[in-house]
């Protein structure tokens, strides 16, 4: 599958500046979310409490009027947010670091639940035409300057990990943040 048959929901960015539709008042009520790969995520009850934890997280965000939440579709973390938004009925944007960032995926679970994630979204933002060293980079600020709200998980504090390199964007950004360090929301 590719994502060539979502053309109509496709943007391509440029730079780092938000698409029209997440910019001004629809970002303030806009959430993305960071974190790891699933070999660092939590297995298990740890990881079903992570989820737990996640989707208060976005309760309370759209209780605020926060409506939309973008996922960087990454395994591991940014896929079991979107499926927790394709739950909890939240209003999903995916934004690709670049168009064949499918191929990464390694189970048929992750190509299921991208696959998934990519019919239910709203808008699919496209942050590089290709793969570069730095793409991620780029989605990641991207989504930073798309929102108002992250919510993430990263394994400590300390971490030099690109899901710590996002909190620390979003912090100085002025975000709200919503981390998850281990098994302790902080």
């Amino acid at each position: 599958m590719t994502i060539d048959k979502y053309s109509q929901k496709i943007v391509f960015t440029e730079g780092f500046e938000p698409p029209a539709a997440l910019s001004g008042a629809a970002r303030a009520k806009t959430c993305c979310f960071t974190g790891h790969r699933p070999e660092k995520l939590p297995a298990g009850e740890e990881l079903a409490q992570m989820n737990k934890k996640a989707a208060v997280f976005i309760r309370l965000l759209a209780q605020r009027g926060f409506g939309r939440f973008i996922t960087g579709m990454s395994r591991g973390f940014d896929l079991e947010m979107a499926r927790l938004v394709m739950q909890l009925g939240g209003r999903l944007i995916c934004a690709l670091p670049y168009p064949e960032q499918e191929r990464e995926m390694r189970t048929e679970e992750e190509k299921k639940l991208y696959a998934a994630a990519l019919e239910n979204a709203e808008l699919i933002m496209i942050s590089s035409p290709h793969y570069t060293r730095g793409c991620y980079g780029v989605r990641n600020r991207l989504m930073v300057e798309c929102s108002a709200a992250l919510i993430g998980y990263a394994a400590d504090r300390e971490s030099r990990s690109g899901s710590m390199q996002t909190v620390r964007m979003a912090e100085r950004a002025g975000l709200e943040t919503y981390i998850m360090y281990g098994t302790q929301q902080m």
